[in-house]
């Protein structure tokens, strides 16, 4: 039951964060033309990440026959994501208090 609702809301993650990207692109590239481009890009990157992605887990359970081996992969790279994210907000927030 608990693998059942976490699929579903990790499934349902993915179409949120389209708009998500595609309005980060548009605030970092205000022409319209060049936002295009980058959203092409951005659009183009994600699907070969999860191609690569899916290959490559596959072929890891393959080898190993473990579920554990790919939860804790995803937990890591979640984990990471999150520091790195953390690490960027305050960048971002120690920029905005020395411009003042």
């Amino acid at each position: 039951a608990w693998l059942g609702l976490s699929s579903l809301i990790v499934g349902a993650t993915v179409p949120g964060v389209v708009p998500l990207v595609l309005g980060r692109v548009r605030e970092l590239v205000p022409d319209e033309a060049a936002a295009a481009r980058g959203w092409s890009l951005a659009t183009t990157a994600f699907a070969i990440g999860q191609a690569l992605a899916a290959y490559g887990l596959s072929f890891l359970f393959a080898e190993s026959q473990s579920y554990a081996l790919l939860f804790a992969l995803g937990f890591s790279a979640i984990a990471l994501l999150v520091a790195l994210g953390g690490e960027h907000d305050r960048r971002i927030a120690d920029r905005q208090v020395a411009s003042r």
